[in-house]
């Protein structure tokens, strides 16, 4: 695979309301920057960003077809513009609040196919919008290739989850066996842990959920806050913090009140929780 990153130019649309064309008339100016870091990330961030690349095929074959990924599922708008030399002649939509099937490939990530003759160049833009961390891993990749790279990944969620799954089974029986409250806790930390850990790979809404708007919306919030939550109430709970460092178990409640206020937060308008988390 080929990573795009410092083969990228950005715009960032402070005002929110760019088209393509608005895009494609300042490109030449200097609203664009040259991207420095091979995976670029931004941060938190509200404002849409407008990447774009130009790609020329100069090898032996007459046509050859690649795969454009961009490998962090929790992007929630992405527009992908394809120009040749009589313009616009492909467009896109994905992201996580869109059609999973949007894009060519049903996919955790967004992936494109670009088909490319022997001397043609293609001019792609893309933008990015959303209200949440803007981390761009772009890679173009040999189709064989990336299909190899997915039954890795494949794999080694398997051991993960797996893992995961004993756990959490393990110590049901101790909870059913012992009925002590920490485990309780431990138990809850586990599954909010593994259905955080889905989200966050893409693979709850790629499996199970799909396009169910409102988990894909909230969920990865909502689910942040409930493995913070239990995390820190079963590390209460089992050393007994109450009773034996009172003052720090003063600290422990002011967070877990952080935690449930972001819970709560997280059940309403999802920018809301965004702008709660950078501010905290």
């Amino acid at each position: 695979s080929i990573i795009l990153g410092s083969h990228l130019q950005y715009a960032v649309d402070r005002s929110g309301l760019w088209s393509l064309d608005d895009v494609l008339d300042i490109e030449n100016d200097s609203h664009f920057t040259n991207v420095l870091d091979p995976i670029p990330s931004f941060g938190f961030t509200d404002k849409p960003h407008w990447f774009r690349l130009v790609l020329k095929y100069e090898g032996e074959l007459e046509e050859v077809t690649k795969e454009l990924e961009l490998a962090y599922p929790l992007l929630e708008f992405i527009d992908y513009y394809e120009i040749n030399h009589e313009g616009v002649n492909r467009i896109v939509l994905g992201g996580k609040n869109r059609d999973l099937m949007g894009p060519d490939i049903k996919s955790r990530s967004f992936v494109v196919r670009i088909h490319l003759k022997r001397g043609e160049t293609k001019k792609i833009m893309i933008k990015v919008a959303g209200q949440a961390m803007l981390n761009l891993p772009y890679y173009l990749w040999d189709i064989s290739a990336r299909r190899q790279w997915d039954q890795t990944q494949m794999l080694v969620f398997g051991v993960y989850y797996g893992i995961i799954i004993v756990m959490f089974l393990y110590n049901l029986f101790l909870f059913l066996s012992m009925k002590f409250i920490s485990y309780f806790y431990y138990l809850c930390y586990i599954l909010s842990l593994g259905l955080f850990m889905l989200t966050n790979d893409g693979l709850i809404r790629e499996y199970i959920v799909g396009n169910n708007q409102w988990i894909n919306i909230h969920g990865f919030w909502t689910l942040m806050s409930t493995t913070g939550l239990t995390a820190i109430l079963f590390f209460r709970q089992f050393l007994h913090i109450k009773i034996r460092h009172p003052n720090l178990d003063r600290v422990l409640r002011l967070i877990i009140g952080l935690y449930l206020s972001g819970l709560f937060l997280s059940f309403l308008d999802y920018s809301i929780f965004s702008n709660y988390i950078t501010a905290v």
